[in-house]
């Protein structure tokens, strides 16, 4: 069934269309993943075939909106990464990944990402995590990340089985930061900390200011993001990562256009739940670029 719906992307009108109106560094990133021997099996990844794996990376550099955490998972700050990632720098993107499945390991900013035995014997096999479940290389990736990156709330440092929905894939906010450059070699201006709000800063004033010199991404409490009337009690803490795409108000009402999930989403909210569900506002320029 995966290699029929490979095989239907291949020849659907949407895959054609977006062959033929790729940019210039999206362009250079398919020219690296051409070079793959897609029928060379990888020593470090039994469960990751290459034909699935090429399909799977070609799919991220042609949409990268579409790269998805997976179900119940802690993945949601690599996930965003790998979405800012894949649009600007898909170069980058393909050389890390395609040096992670060749090589077993890839480096950046001096320092080597090498993920442990455990990983690569389980990248491939992840089950009930929604779409996830057969992107294989994504898997490779966002598994690679959390065994790499470390921060204070990752107490379990070595993978075992389901550690993906637990606090070894938990991502803080200076986890996210120190990740952005390192992989990116992006230069990070954030407010806020994994347990106060930036007060004064969570606002759509702030926000949209902020926008304007660079990528934004939100750390926010995903309970307030998508309230339910069934939550009695919230637990007060940041859980989640969004990038900001647009925000408006409309008639008093916060119009909020973001991705998670795989998706562009846009959500309206008031004023008080957008302070409420902000604890980290993130920044993201290129070093060569001004703020």
């Amino acid at each position: 069934m995966n290699r029929f719906i490979l095989i239907f992307l291949l020849f659907s009108p949407l895959y054609q269309q977006a062959q033929t109106s790729l940019n210039t560094d999206q362009q250079e990133a398919m020219q690296l993943l051409n070079g793959m021997d897609t029928s060379k099996a990888s020593e470090f990844w039994p469960l990751v075939e290459p034909a699935a794996f090429y399909h799977n990376v070609k799919k991220n550099i042609l949409y990268p909106e579409k790269i998805y955490q997976g179900h119940v998972t802690n993945f949601c700050g690599y996930a965003a990464m790998s979405v800012i990632l894949c649009r600007q720098q898909p170069q980058t993107y393909v050389r890390c990944i395609v040096e992670l499945y060749e090589k077993g390991e890839t480096q950046v900013e001096g320092k080597i990402i090498r993920p442990t035995e455990a990983v690569r014997k389980t990248a491939g096999n992840l089950q009930r995590k929604g779409k996830l479940n057969i992107n294989p290389a994504d898997q490779l990736w966002l598994m690679s990340l959390p065994d790499h990156f470390k921060g204070y709330m990752n107490l379990d440092k070595k993978y075992k089985e389901g550690d993906e929905n637990k606090t070894w894939a938990a991502c803080t906010l200076g986890k996210f930061n120190h990740m952005a450059r390192d992989l990116g070699g992006y230069k990070t201006t954030s407010y806020g900390t994994d347990l106060v709000r930036p007060w004064g800063k969570n606002n759509i004033d702030f926000i949209r200011k902020e926008m304007a010199k660079g990528t934004v991404v939100l750390f926010v409490n995903s309970k307030f993001l998508h309230p339910s009337k069934f939550r009695i009690l919230v637990f007060r803490a940041p859980t989640h990562y969004i990038i900001v795409y647009d925000i408006q108000e409309v008639d008093g009402i916060i119009e909020l256009k973001y991705w998670d999930y795989g998706l562009k989403t846009v959500e309206l909210m008031t004023a008080k739940r957008l302070k409420k569900m902000t604890y980290g506002i993130i920044r993201l320029n290129k070093e060569n670029t001004k703020p």
